[in-house]
């Protein structure tokens, strides 16, 4: 069904931290999961996941994020030609600051 919106088919978001266009960071936290159902999504969707750094221990040992932790980073394949558009708008809705692409 997402396949023409997914540079690589698979490559996909978790649900969990799954970036909802039209959805505000703050929303994914009170709710971790998302419930989308189907339909909406393909209106919605753009193959990114909110990322959260792990806590670290007095003693140095690395433990998974808490669902009450802001997000720090969207991880997401860089736009297709027909997804340039909803990537822009992840950009905007999520008040990205920065930018960095990885590419070959």
């Amino acid at each position: 069904m997402l396949g023409p919106q997914n540079r690589y088919r698979d490559i996909l978001p978790y649900d969990q931290s799954l970036v909802i266009l039209g959805r505000k960071w703050p929303m994914p936290l009170t709710d971790p999961r998302p419930n989308i159902i189907s339909g909406l999504l393909s209106a919605a969707y753009v193959n990114a996941s909110f990322v959260r750094r792990p806590r670290h221990t007095p003693a140095g040992c690395a433990v998974p994020a808490t669902y009450s932790q802001h997000p720090e980073y969207i991880s997401t394949q860089g736009p297709l030609e027909n997804t340039v558009a909803d990537y822009l708008t992840m950009i905007y809705q999520q008040r990205v600051p920065q930018i960095v692409m990885l590419c070959r």
